[in-house]
């Protein structure tokens, strides 16, 4: 019966030093894994264009999906297919992980998205990109280069608006244009057939009470309370069609800002200095404590068959 209980606990030893040594060999001879992250900080994705529509005024625009969107974007081929090839990691991970020697785009963005992780710091506007490799200088430089691809797409994007944008307000400026004209030519008929002296709007009998009031000031007629009408209008409409003229100029001199203005990388990412993941420490501590219990198991075998014979 002892023999039987020291056998059992041999082999048990011995599986148990077998399988510590295994996770050791294996933590010591897995490649070191580096991690780099990047820092960018973003703005929501909205035009600063405000189209002026008589019947449409414009309200507060608010994406709640707009981290999660971004999220996606980072990680999508519009991103890192430019990080690819202005890496040409096609051919420098198809060297090191393909027999073929060369990788699909698709195939290196696939490998590059399992590297990478994209977080949101908490009550903030930035983002953290981080890509693990076993090479510390190639992990900064993908993430630096993710981070810079990201921050053209971006750019790319907002150009589009401001020029889509810029159109719809050139076009609305011209039909102002149209309608100044149009209200002009109307003032100009009705300043003729209004009797002398032709009011202006500055005027004290500017007024579109018909009656005098108690200043025994002269009523006004018919035709000049339709001159000031259309004066006034005439008025408004100039005024706005300057304003909307020098949010024109405005947008046109945002086409010239730097990338920077919805991208900006806060912290660039530079190359570890300590590995992180596989821990050597405790993989050879595994393999010492697990060659004891092999030796020990293997003994305590031996011992059991002496006792036999």
């Amino acid at each position: 019966m002892q023999v039987h209980r020291t056998k059992i606990l041999g082999f048990s030893l011995l599986l148990g030093g077998l399988m510590l040594c295994g996770i050791g060999l294996w933590l010591l001879l897995s490649p070191a894994q580096y991690r780099a992250e990047v820092k960018i900080i973003i703005m929501p994705d909205v035009s600063d264009i405000e189209v002026y529509q008589k019947n449409h005024p414009g309200a507060a625009w608010y994406d709640p999906y707009f981290i999660q969107t971004t999220f996606e974007i980072i990680r999508s081929p519009a991103v890192l297919s430019n990080v690819v090839e202005g890496l040409n990691l096609n051919d420098r991970w198809g060297k090191k992980y393909s027999w073929s020697g060369k990788l699909e785009i698709k195939q290196t963005v696939k490998l590059l998205r399992k590297r990478m992780n994209v977080q949101a710091v908490s009550n903030t506007k930035y983002l953290k990109i981080s890509v693990t490799s076993e090479d510390a200088d190639e992990a900064a430089q993908l993430a630096n280069a993710i981070a810079q691809s990201y921050q053209n797409y971006r750019w790319s994007a907002r150009k589009q608006l401001l020029e889509k944008g810029i159109e719809v307000l050139e076009e609305e400026f011209k039909q102002g244009e149209q309608e100044i004209k149009a209200q002009r030519e109307k003032v100009e008929r009705l300043k003729r057939i209004v009797p002398e002296p032709v009011p202006t709007l500055s005027s004290p009998t500017a007024t579109y009470n018909p009656l005098p009031d108690t200043i025994n000031r002269k009523p006004l007629d018919t035709n000049a309370v339709a001159y000031l009408d259309a004066a006034r209008k005439l008025e408004t409409m100039e005024e706005f069609h300057k304003l909307l003229a020098a949010k024109i100029e405005a947008e046109k001199s945002n086409l010239s800002m730097p990338r920077t203005s919805t991208v900006a990388v806060v912290d660039p990412a530079v190359p570890p200095q300590t590995p992180i993941g596989t821990n050597r420490v405790l993989g050879a501590l595994l393999l010492a404590f697990g060659l004891f219990l092999t030796v020990g198991g293997i003994l305590l075998l031996k011992s059991s068959r002496h006792q036999l014979t």
